[in-house]
């Protein structure tokens, strides 16, 4: 509720802003902050359309957070991006409750964090580390063991979603309806061990985790046991080499910084983030109680099953999710290494290559432009492929 004496002057102000419409349009809107994914993602799509020219003329737009901030570091960055100020919220409220936005209010930011027009690729990131906060943020590394240069050693970044995070935000209802989104840290592991291997370090992140393990290797940190922080988090994701992970929101971060992002355990198969030229996903498969047997690819974009967003819509399908193996995690993390450096290689006189390339296309050719997507840029695992390949009937 509006409270005095701020509400006056907002009222005054939204009738100024009305009156002013011919010469300038000042439009009020409010930041999603409560989650992470959508705290990062949508504003930046929201400027990414205005260095594209998307937004309307001579248009000013004011914002300030809604409920709770998820990231305290994010929300530094955003003020000095945006025009934000605590009064601005008043506005809001004001224009919301005596014009119902009309046309002063920006109503939703580009929503689902979903580049369906391809804007990241084609734009500079929005967020910046300040010098000060650069220099923090490799001294940090130094004290998680890492080399304070990311020429001297590269990392990845990896997280597993789990209900640790979820239980000191949501209800148990809403746990119990995006529970399949979850996936084990154990599937994780021989991917880290593998990189680590290849001499990268390999850093757990995520909040309030329910899932612990003891890494195998030296150059594997448990990040979230060892002084993790709201600034680290960005830090780390901004400049990892690639980040490997499931559909928890955190994944928006690398993506908004134009960092590779490695997509495992997708149950939403048309959510898949198909715009990205470099990202590689694998998704669950749907498994038909009824039937016996595995729903194909086409099944699941032709009946819908493809935009299940709650693991009661599959339930009530008499579908079952199978969660991604540590094979698969593992193969899945080799490719992405190997494109990174340049060694996946795709030529004409390799067969293998060719069949990938025929699997590809023959994945691809099942989809259609929709409200979600509108450019296939993006690949499916490849091996993932080549063993599910009777998906693709």
């Amino acid at each position: 509720m509006l409270k005095y004496p701020s509400i006056a002057l907002a009222i005054v102000v939204v009738l100024i802003v009305r009156l002013i419409r011919p010469l300038v349009h000042i439009r009020f809107g409010v930041l999603p902050s409560i989650r992470i994914g959508h705290f990062v993602s949508e504003p930046e799509l929201y400027l990414c359309m205005r260095d594209e020219g998307l937004l309307p003329q001579k248009t000013v737009d004011l914002f300030w957070f809604t409920g709770k901030i998820s990231n305290q570091q994010l929300a530094s960055m955003w003020k000095r991006t945006l025009h934000m100020h605590p009064f601005y919220h008043r506005l809001y409220l004001v224009n919301r409750q005596l014009f119902k936005f009309s046309d002063h209010g920006i109503a939703r930011l580009p929503a689902q964090a979903r580049d369906i027009h391809g804007f990241l690729r084609r734009t500079a990131p929005h967020l910046h580390f300040t010098p000060e906060e650069d220099a923090r943020g490799r001294a940090a590394m130094q004290q998680l063991g890492l080399p304070p240069d990311a020429n001297e050693a590269k990392f990845i970044c990896y997280h597993s979603r789990d209900n640790g995070y979820s239980a000191l935000e949501v209800t148990p209802e809403q746990i119990r309806m995006y529970g399949c989104r979850n996936s084990k840290i154990e599937t994780y592991l021989p991917a880290a061990e593998m990189l680590a291997e290849k001499g990268y370090y390999a850093l757990r992140l995520g909040v309030s985790t329910a899932q612990t393990f003891t890494p195998a290797h030296p150059n594997i940190i448990d990040y979230t046991m060892k002084g993790r922080s709201d600034f680290m988090d960005l830090y780390l994701l901004a400049r990892c080499e690639f980040y490997l992970g499931d559909t928890c929101g955190l994944a928006e971060v690398p993506k908004v910084f134009r960092r590779p992002v490695a997509w495992v355990n997708f149950p939403t198969l048309e959510y898949a983030p198909t715009w990205s030229e470099q990202d590689i996903f694998i998704p669950q498969k749907c498994w038909l109680r009824a039937e016996n047997r595995f729903l194909t690819f086409r099944e699941m974009l032709e009946q819908g099953v493809s935009r299940y967003e709650h693991c009661t819509d599959f339930d009530d399908a008499g579908i079952d999710l199978i969660p991604n193996s540590a094979e698969e995690v593992l193969a899945l993390a080799q490719e992405m290494d190997a494109r990174l450096n340049g060694t996946w290689a795709t030529t004409e006189e390799d067969e293998a290559d060719e069949e990938d390339e025929e699997l590809q296309q023959k994945f691809w050719s099942l989809w259609k432009t929709s409200d979600v997507n509108s450019e296939f840029k993006c690949r499916i695992g490849a091996q993932f492929l080549r063993e599910n390949q009777d998906l693709l009937a």
